[in-house]
């Protein structure tokens, strides 16, 4: 679906080099987990974003939905714990943003003292003031609970998918963590040799441990780093997954700063080619095409293009082929000529190409309404006339 904007996180992400050195660089999400919160805790705080990726402003009308069952699993949606006790707050509920910039606001939660036990989710959900731009959505996920005091690191991993395509979704990875005292997590991809290739995600906050509780990686894509901060991307193969969590003490000598490490692993695989386009199925250009809507921009001025068509799109392209009066609009949406007198409605089609699969398009008509000059309109009318007293 074409867009002119992004809702995403706002985040620092610090990934440690071969010495545990700790390097921070920015990161935009689009999925947030405010992990484990307990009954009766403080507000919590996470920065979002609005990027404007096109060269127009956009306004979009903010809100909050709590919703009534966890839908991770749309098949299998469970009941959760009264939402009403979550306490949900923007910092905005309307936004401005000049084309190409960005504005930044505030999402905040806190679990009421009467917040029952269980996973609580939500989305914050933009709508343009442009009927024909798609809604914006940030899903985010809280769990309320207590930490629970066990030794046993990580339990319950799981991943999203185990097949990583090229041009597809990008996958989430969750656990548990269980372990006090783990100040260091890196999820690192493997080879079936069992050498290490790279690290994928890390958490890190300054050596200060995490709370005992859920744990979410999102958007790994297979980016990776490894002894530079340079990013590669993972060859198709099969690979497994390490979820490592550290206890570091970084007063110790280098090499030495390890006291305990907890891992679980698992296995994916990053496939050659995508077996799904981007635009998998003319449904979804369809759907493009219904709310598609050019900007008529010219009705005067012979030899310029007359619709203004989208430039910027990762999904599809947008062409002028075909006129219904190519003497006053050509088959590529240039203005020839004014109709000699009275107006003209000229018909359009715009041909919707798929980036993915060029075969695959659709066609929209656009209705243009052409007035003779009135300089040239008022001489007809004068000769119309005089010819009528001529006759008579």
């Amino acid at each position: 679906m074409n867009t002119p904007a992004l809702l995403q996180t706002v985040e620092k992400l610090t990934i440690l080099n071969e010495n545990y050195e700790p390097e921070t660089i920015d990161y935009y999400g689009s999925n947030y987990s405010f992990g484990l919160l307990q009954a009766g805790s403080k507000a919590v705080s996470q920065t979002l974003q609005v990027k404007n990726t096109s060269n127009k402003a956009v306004t979009y009308t903010a809100k909050v939905k709590l919703h009534d069952s966890v839908t991770t699993d749309p098949y299998r949606p469970k009941d959760t714990p009264d939402p009403d006790n979550i306490k949900v707050k923007l910092s905005s509920t309307s936004l401005s943003v000049p084309g190409g910039e960005t504005q930044t606001f505030n999402l905040t939660v806190q679990p009421t003292k009467g917040a029952e036990e269980g996973v609580y989710e939500g989305e914050v959900l933009l709508t343009s003031s442009n009927r024909y731009d798609p809604e914006l959505h940030l899903p985010f996920v809280i769990h309320v609970g207590e930490p629970e005091d066990t030794q046993f690191g990580f339990d319950n991993m799981t991943l999203s998918s185990t097949i990583l395509s090229p041009g597809g979704d990008p996958i989430t990875v969750e656990a548990l963590l269980q372990a006090e005292g783990v100040n260091v997590i890196e999820l690192e991809a493997w080879n079936l040799d069992d050498e290490y290739v790279g690290t994928l995600a890390a958490l890190f906050n300054n050596y200060e441990p995490f709370a005992p509780g859920p744990i979410t990686f999102s958007n790994i894509d297979g980016t990776y780093v490894s002894g530079s901060l340079i990013p590669k991307k993972l060859e198709p193969g099969v690979y497994k997954l390490r979820l490592a969590g550290h206890i570091v003490d970084p007063d110790l000598p280098r090499g030495e700063q390890i006291v305990e490490t907890y891992e679980i692993w698992k296995s994916f695989k990053v496939e050659a080619k995508s077996n799904r386009s981007t635009l998998s199925t003319s449904k979804e250009l369809k759907q493009i095409a219904d709310q598609f809507k050019a900007d008529v921009v010219n009705t005067e001025e012979v030899g310029k293009a007359v619709l203004e068509l989208p430039e910027k799109s990762d999904l599809v392209t947008f062409s002028v082929t075909e006129s219904s009066h190519p003497d006053l609009i050509d088959n590529e949406g240039v203005l020839v000529a004014l109709p000699e007198k009275g107006a003209q409605t000229v018909t359009l089609w715009i041909t919707l190409t798929s980036k993915e699969n060029p075969d695959e398009t659709a066609q929209v008509k656009v209705n243009v309404k052409l007035k003779a000059e009135a300089k040239e309109e008022a001489e007809n009318d004068a000769d119309e006339a005089s010819e009528g007293l001529t006759e008579g």
